[in-house]
């Protein structure tokens, strides 16, 4: 419902993150087993996961796909994860800081 509640929700989330893998907020992540392409959205109170298939899916099309959704779902102040084949997990776009001692909490 507010900030601090979505960033608690996080928190608990980034633990057991897609894949089953625990991240930090802020750092890249080279693999991640067995996970679609996908676009987390953060924005605002909300949280918009968008995937794609790995197997009808080539660069160009991801990149054309990505750039759709940024445009629907994302906003300026909005923090996005991107997923690739079977990882890599990259923050690109307003990245908290993983030195940030609030997401440890």
């Amino acid at each position: 419902e507010d900030e601090e509640e979505l960033k608690y929700a996080l928190k608990f989330w980034f633990k057991e993150f897609i894949g089953n893998k625990r991240i930090t907020p802020g750092r890249d992540y080279r693999t991640v087993d067995h996970v679609d392409p996908a676009i987390v959205i953060i924005d605002g109170t909300s949280i918009s996961i968008l995937t794609l298939s790995c197997y009808a899916t080539d660069i160009d099309e991801f990149r054309d796909w990505r750039s759709a959704m940024l445009g629907v779902f994302g906003s300026p102040n909005a923090m996005v994860i991107e997923i690739g084949c079977n990882g890599p997990i990259e923050w690109t776009k307003n990245a908290p800081d993983p030195k940030d001692p609030s997401w440890r909490r």
